[in-house]
């Protein structure tokens, strides 16, 4: 190596890059990823809809042979506000299903 190659390294600026490469390294991480299976822990389901047309309908399964309990969290596209949540106790491989639409007030409902 020459000189000015390693004069530019220990440079406040050389050791900026240098700290921001190294921190891109250390903290490079796969939070999710995608099962091949259809199974996992989490569920980020990007949009649901109630209209006059159109509803959500929702099928949980536990395909383990352990009971779980599951905080189901329904978000507000604007703000992220928590327009529902609530909490599921499922048993070995039992299901649960539900369906959000509006009802006859327009209001949506979780049914």
């Amino acid at each position: 190596m020459n000189t000015r190659f390693i004069n530019h390294l220990l440079s406040l600026r050389g050791l900026v890059v240098l700290a921001l490469l190294a921190c891109n390294f250390l903290t490079h991480a796969e939070p999710m990823r995608v099962s091949t299976n259809g199974r996992g822990q989490v569920l980020l389901f990007p949009y649901y809809v109630a209209n006059d047309v159109s509803s959500s309908l929702i099928s949980l399964v536990n395909t383990t042979f352990n009971a779980k309990a599951v905080r189901l969290t329904f978000r507000e596209a604007r703000g992220g506000t928590i327009a529902l949540q609530i909490n599921l106790f499922l048993s070995p491989g039992d299901v649960w299903t539900a369906a959000i639409l509006k009802d006859a007030n327009g209001a949506t409902k979780l049914r």
